[in-house]
């Protein structure tokens, strides 16, 4: 039933109606699961300044009712980890004005994540939690503990991606800018497709930072080389192209 109402609510017609459909949802079963993820859609539809006193109050119910969560047989029908609905919860926390809670909560999901990856049988790799341990642990205020359980993953799949990314990320983010470029680096040379835009982006905007103007039009020029949809298409790819070409501008400005 709320699944059903759920969908109805999300293909309102407009927003004033998907606005409205959140409200009586989150009225009536705030102690659902899925009440994280409407609070979370719902606080979408405004901007900070309209987040109101009454709007607080819907989610606020639903922030209260969060412990009892991991509890409810619901969170099975729908497919929704307790790691997931901790972050939901920080998220919530954070867009509410209670950062320094969110913070806590980012860490128990961290703690939630690491706690899992123990239970793996041996021989399966964690790599997947440790991916999402380093958000939680960035979003807790745990930087120097997300960077090193970053650059753990690095040393164990060095001709990959995704963890000298992450590294970089998080580097760039606690503003240790000298540090994240040879992690940045790694993530362009070891990457392909839109992950290629994604590093080539982030090489930019660390080059801006030193600065180095002739390395940043190395990268910027090698990636423009590529292949690029056609411009009318809303897709991934043309969003990064576009965030490339807005990095290159800050780096030349």
């Amino acid at each position: 039933y709320e699944i059903a109402r759920t969908y109805f609510v999300e293909h309102a017609e407009n927003d004033d109606l998907k606005k409205h459909g959140y409200e009586v949802l989150l009225a009536e079963f705030p102690d659902s699961p899925l009440a994280l993820v409407w609070s979370m859609d719902y606080l979408s539809k405004f901007k900070a300044n309209e987040i109101n006193a009454e709007k607080k109050k819907l989610v606020e119910a639903v922030v209260a009712k969060s412990p009892g969560m991991p509890n409810d047989v619901r969170k099975e029908e729908i497919g929704m980890a307790d790691t997931d609905m901790l972050e939901l919860e920080a998220m919530i926390l954070e867009k509410l004005g209670r950062g320094e809670e969110s913070k806590k909560v980012w860490k128990q999901a961290a703690e939630k994540l690491a706690a899992l990856s123990s239970t793996l049988p041996t021989g399966v790799s964690p790599r997947g939690f440790a991916i999402e341990r380093i958000d939680c642990l960035e979003s807790a205020g745990e930087t120097d503990a997300a960077i090193k359980l970053a650059a753990e993953y690095q040393a164990l799949y060095p001709k990959e991606f995704t963890f000298h990314f992450a590294a970089a990320r998080v580097m760039q983010s606690a503003k240790k800018f000298p540090e994240a470029l040879p992690a940045a680096q790694k993530a362009y040379d070891a990457s392909y497709g839109d992950n290629r835009i994604r590093a080539a982006i982030l090489l930019i905007e660390l080059y801006a930072t030193v600065p180095n103007k002739e390395a940043g039009r190395k990268v910027y020029e090698e990636v423009k080389k590529q292949k690029a949809p056609d411009s009318t298409l809303e897709v991934r790819t043309g969003r990064y192209l576009k965030k490339l070409d807005e990095a290159w501008k800050k780096l030349n400005a």
